[in-house]
């Protein structure tokens, strides 16, 4: 605990999350900005760091300016490899790996959104299809799992903007 502890950066980044929420970009970003500085002060990496990076990301993933998009994939892009990482690692830190793969599988996600904003068909496809298997994993036998359902309408959503529409409606179909 302390203004200098892994809880201190995880609190700002619930603030900068709920300041981002209400409408106060600027306010959000100030929060985790803060919370980045913080961890990487005291070298508090892992699944806490990916969190950060994460939260950071959310807020330029649907911005259609080259320069916010270009930071929205650079921590997006940081927490997959921190998860990765993460997850290859026997001796991670993190109590149970199934909620690394429901990180993994929702910032796969959102880099999948995050292309589909700018038309990049293939490569959304791509991390969509990515994110559905990590959020297996998640869910385990359960394919009927909120997680998995949200995939396959991530999914649809691009085949549905590349004009397959039969495709899409077969995923909105079965879910």
């Amino acid at each position: 605990y302390g203004p200098e502890s892994e809880e201190a950066v995880e609190s700002y980044v619930l603030l900068g999350r709920v300041s981002r929420n209400v409408g106060d970009v600027s306010k959000a970003q100030e929060q985790l900005n803060k919370a980045l500085r913080i961890a990487e002060r005291n070298k508090i990496g892992g699944y806490i760091l990916a969190k950060v990076h994460s939260a950071i990301g959310e807020i330029y993933t649907h911005e259609e300016n080259e320069e916010d998009w270009a930071k929205a994939m650079i921590h997006l892009k940081k927490v997959e490899g921190i998860l990765r990482q993460e997850l290859n690692d026997p001796k991670s830190d993190v109590v149970d790996p199934i909620y690394l793969y429901l990180e993994l599988s929702s910032v796969l996600r959102n880099l999948s959104l995050a292309h589909l904003n700018r038309k990049e068909y293939v490569i959304a496809l791509k991390y969509a299809d990515d994110a559905q298997v990590n959020a297996k994993k998640y869910a385990g036998g359960n394919h009927n799992n909120v997680v998995v359902v949200f995939g396959e309408f991530t999914r649809g959503s691009i085949f549905q903007a590349m004009g397959k529409i039969n495709e899409a409606r077969k995923l909105y179909a079965e879910n």
